[in-house]
């Protein structure tokens, strides 16, 4: 019956709090006197936390060099000059007699902009208007890294390609400017591997000038005509 007396009680305690005068008798449902502190008891105060210590203050110390300069600012990725894409240096001793190794900043022309269209018959921008290390460089042999966007297959082999310097297909990558890419023709029938998300280095008859598509747009102003693609490791 202790079961019962206790879901009594808490019926109880609930009718008295809503019935006043009329309450039940709780102490005679439960069998056992219910003490309390009177009503009229004074209320004895919460006790306060103690003060937290006071900090002292602390002097900061004069800088060792106070007529220094700030920083440089650091560029954003991408753009010209930002240090950003293929860094890679060549070793001297794989590169073939008479071909020059050169990376994207050898062949920067930052004043470019093509026109967004043009009849395919207008005349293309003349070679004098390139920068003057640039066209120093074609018809010679080079060999250049960059990462591989392919473009056409032939039998899972790819036979032409983008030699980009950023890495492509990544959410942080960066579109890169017309003297940022490389189109390349592959010169072996079969085509070479694809090497996705790796540098590889292009050797090959480099060329410069603008080449239109078919709908008037340029389609590059470097090429080069791979004899050789080898992925870097």
């Amino acid at each position: 019956m202790r079961p019962r007396a206790s879901i009594a009680v808490s019926l109880a305690l609930a009718f008295a709090a809503s019935c006043g005068e009329d309450a039940y008798d709780v102490a005679a449902l439960s069998g056992a006197p219910i003490e309390g502190a009177p009503i009229d008891a004074p209320v004895k105060p919460p006790e306060r936390a103690p003060e937290p210590p006071e900090l002292a203050e602390v002097e900061p110390e004069p800088s060792a060099t106070p007529d220094a300069d700030p920083p440089p600012a650091i560029p954003p990725p991408g753009g010209h000059g930002s240090g950003h894409g293929v860094t890679s240096a060549p070793p001297a001793e794989n590169l073939q007699e008479g071909t020059s190794f050169i990376t994207f900043e050898d062949v920067a022309f930052p004043e470019y902009e093509p026109p967004e269209l043009r009849e395919v018959e207008d005349e293309v921008l003349e070679l004098s208007e390139f920068p003057e290390a640039v066209l120093k460089l074609n018809g010679t042999e080079v060999a250049m890294d960059g990462y591989m966007v392919p473009v056409d297959f032939e039998d899972r082999k790819v036979t032409s390609f983008i030699l980009s310097r950023y890495l492509p297909g990544c959410c942080f990558g960066v579109m890169p400017m017309m003297d940022e890419w490389i189109e390349v023709e592959v010169l072996e029938e079969e085509g070479v591997d694809y090497f996705p998300f790796q540098i590889v280095r292009v050797t090959g008859e480099f060329e410069v000038g603008e080449v239109l598509d078919d709908y008037g747009y340029v389609r590059s102003i470097y090429r080069i005509q791979a004899e050789k693609v080898e992925e870097q490791q």
